[in-house]
């Protein structure tokens, strides 16, 4: 491991803030499809911010279009943050 705890979830949130709006949104997004997916086990996915994970999913999948596989990493992340209202709407 060697990170400290939080700093993942702090880098992507700096990286998103940098961008700001609806990009910076589509970036915590995809940076969370990836610590969270990877299952890293120094992460808890309480330290990401579901609302701004949300609010990427669906910039992304307005702009670009998202993929069954990302849909499904999603709906992993919505069980992960205890949301099955959200993982029903979204998919």
């Amino acid at each position: 491991m060697g990170r400290a705890a939080g700093e993942a979830s702090a880098f992507a949130k700096s990286a998103a803030d940098r961008l700001g709006g609806a990009d910076g949104d589509v970036i915590y997004f995809q940076i969370a499809l990836i610590l969270i997916h990877r299952g890293n086990p120094g992460l808890s996915a309480k330290e990401m911010d579901w609302a701004r994970i949300q609010r990427g999913y669906f910039a992304t999948r307005e702009r670009y279009g998202v993929t069954e596989h990302q849909e499904n990493l999603m709906a992993y992340m919505a069980w992960k943050f205890r949301d099955a209202a959200f993982a029903q709407k979204a998919i």
